[in-house]
């Protein structure tokens, strides 16, 4: 009897070997390339149309959120970086600004853990089937993820979204061959992060649909938005990862810094140096003087560039031939600051990209 069911058991050994030998590398986070977080600053003054600002903005991050995971190199996929998506505003006192992380790394690095979990060691073939089977399009996740390609982001309940995954792993001709166990802990944790994404962006839509600044009122306080982005950026950063990605800062402002808290004719009114400075040296060194006053200090070891969207322009523009000095006085402010990188654009979505 036992020597019948030798072969049989010595078969499925071999069976089960060969799916983790031969280029047998984890499909974990560790295999996503390494990619910038990206902040999104949006100035609510009016000195530009915020709302347009958002509607450009949000049609790049919705697609950007259909799949935000990134995926590992495999035997027909390329290497796909993960999305980090974070959006704040320059308001009366930007300091008081709520700050909203629509998608992070973290997030790239949970979903893929549970990848690992339920598929470990899995070589360059199984990795091909994995993202085959959730995120390629007709994937399980790709599928529920339509939800980001339409005007209004509308987040299925968790119970409908799982049983929604469940089905569509039964037309893999893969997935449908894994346990149960397995079905239900990837729809579970798929879904859980498809509708808190869907939320956090709603939040942000819903938050800047609306004005949140009085047409009396001073709303520019560029420099308390910057300040407030040294702490985003001590919060990510990790010294002691040297593999660790960089910041991209898009700002959409004018840069005139205009908010109650700014006196006139003070190292912070920019509007003051970009039109009295006798030189874009002077307006230069006005800027690293207002950086240093306010303590803006990015670390050393992060790799940070700033973009500007609408620098000078808005309701009351510099004249052109002053726009070089506004943009003198910000490159002396985030040069001290600590940023090599600065630099303007003419739109929002193209930014960080």
């Amino acid at each position: 009897m036992k020597l019948t069911k030798m072969p049989k058991i010595y078969l499925i050994v071999l069976l089960s070997l060969g799916f983790t030998t031969g280029n047998s590398t984890s499909a974990s986070a560790s295999d996503i390339p390494i990619t910038d977080s990206n902040l999104y600053i949006l100035d609510m003054s009016k000195s530009l149309n915020t709302s347009e600002l958002w509607l450009s903005l949000r049609q790049s991050i919705q697609e950007k959120l259909i799949q935000p995971f990134g995926n590992p190199k495999a035997k027909s996929y390329s290497a796909k970086p993960a999305s980090d998506i974070t959006i704040s505003t320059i308001s009366r006192i930007s300091a008081n600004s709520p700050t909203f992380t629509i998608v992070s790394k973290r997030d790239s690095q949970e979903i893929w853990g549970v990848v690992e979990k339920n598929f470990p060691k899995s070589n360059e073939a199984r990795k091909e089937q994995i993202i085959k089977a959730l995120f390629a399009p007709g994937g399980v996740w790709m599928e529920q993820s339509k939800i980001f390609s339409t005007q209004k982001v509308n987040a299925p309940t968790k119970p409908n979204c799982e049983r929604a995954m469940m089905s569509q792993m039964k037309l893999s001709n893969w997935i449908k061959n894994t346990s149960v166990s397995i079905q239900s802990d990837l729809a579970s944790n798929l879904c859980k992060k498809l509708i808190d994404i869907a939320n956090k962006y709603n939040e942000v839509d819903e938050y800047l649909s609306k004005s949140t600044c009085k047409a009396s009122d001073k709303c520019s306080d560029v420099t308390g938005a910057i300040l407030k982005s040294t702490r985003f950026a001590s919060d990510i950063y990790d010294p002691t990862d040297k593999s660790s990605s960089g910041l991209c800062i898009a700002i959409a402002s004018d840069m005139l810094n205009d908010a109650v808290s700014i006196k006139p004719k003070t190292l912070l009114d920019s509007r003051f140096y970009a039109l009295n400075s006798k030189s874009t040296v002077e307006a230069n060194s006005a800027g690293v003087k207002a950086a240093k006053s306010v303590g803006v200090k990015f670390p050393s070891g992060l790799k940070t560039k700033v973009v500007i969207v609408g620098m000078g322009t808005g309701p009351k523009p510099l004249p052109l031939d002053r726009t070089s000095f506004l943009d003198a006085y910000w490159n002396g402010f985030f040069t001290s600051a600590g940023i090599s990188q600065s630099s303007q654009t003419q739109s929002i979505n193209k930014a960080c990209a």
